[in-house]
């Protein structure tokens, strides 16, 4: 009987430590290892301002160039990034799962939504998980050849831009992390001036056009003034003139008969 109850015992023991294995697999297999700390790890990027961690989990597919503001000195520059983040849901399947999140940006709080694919077997009991898509935010460039900042970080933008005066079907959409970018705007000359600076906020998931940034060059002032005093210039030399063709002045009077003689010459504007 002793050894009855002794064999009893250390059933209802191992039993109840294969009933306890089993509920501490699926805690970890939902917490540490499951979907969310990779979304987590994520997140806290965009709030750090981490974008080559960003990137490293979630690839853009895009080539080097398209990059250019990928990059952590960019991004850790941009004012307005998310500043808090909470998951909400986890829903895991046969082959992935889907977390839902909101970030934080400017006390708004916008969802956002990732797919996660199995990648295989962690720590031999585990699921090990890799990201398959996230939010994606896009900024789009037409004319920033010779913009020479960004976030007032040095960059070169001329291999993603738009020619110059070009139309809007030649701009470039690049992918980005949120927050707020703001383009410094290219050097002017006496004559020439590309504006104030642009600045485009990019909130969670946005992907439209909205957040465009192009430069154009526009007369300044002091062109405008020292045209129209060449102009007023010449102008003043042609009509003092008493002469029928004065000297470079194109304009001329057009005579029908022209044996007659023309004396007394007297012009008006």
């Amino acid at each position: 009987k002793i050894a009855w109850i002794v064999t009893a015992v250390a059933v209802v023991v191992l039993a109840g430590l294969a009933v306890a294995g089993v509920v501490v697999r699926n805690t970890l297999a939902t917490t540490q290892y499951g979907p969310t700390p990779l979304v987590e790890e994520y997140l806290q990027a965009l709030v750090d301002g981490d974008a080559e961690t960003a990137v490293g989990l979630i690839d853009p597919n895009v080539t080097g160039d398209e990059r250019i503001l990928l990059t952590n000195e960019i991004y850790q520059a941009a004012e307005g990034r998310p500043t808090e983040f909470e998951i909400t849901t986890s829903t895991v399947s046969d082959n992935g799962a889907t977390v839902d999140a909101t970030v934080t940006m400017d006390s708004k709080r916008y969802d956002v939504r990732f797919a996660l694919d199995k990648a295989g077997i962690r720590d031999v009991f585990f699921d090990d998980w890799t990201l398959v898509s996230g939010p994606e935010q896009a900024l789009t460039v037409g004319y920033v050849a010779t913009t020479p900042q960004v976030n007032g970080i040095d960059v070169d933008l001329a291999a993603v831009s738009a020619p110059a005066g070009a139309s809007d079907s030649t701009t470039k959409v690049l992918p980005v992390l949120p927050g707020i970018y703001t383009f410094t705007a290219p050097l002017g000359t006496a004559y020439l001036t590309f504006g104030e600076n642009q600045t485009v906020t990019v909130l969670p998931g946005q992907q439209d056009a909205q957040a465009l940034v192009s430069f154009a060059s526009t007369w300044t002032p002091q062109a405008e003034n020292d045209a129209l005093a060449q102009v007023s210039a010449r102008i003043a030399s042609c009509m003092n003139s008493d002469q029928f063709h004065p000297r470079d002045c194109p304009t001329t009077l057009e005579m029908t008969e022209p044996t007659y003689a023309v004396t007394g010459i007297s012009r008006s504007w």
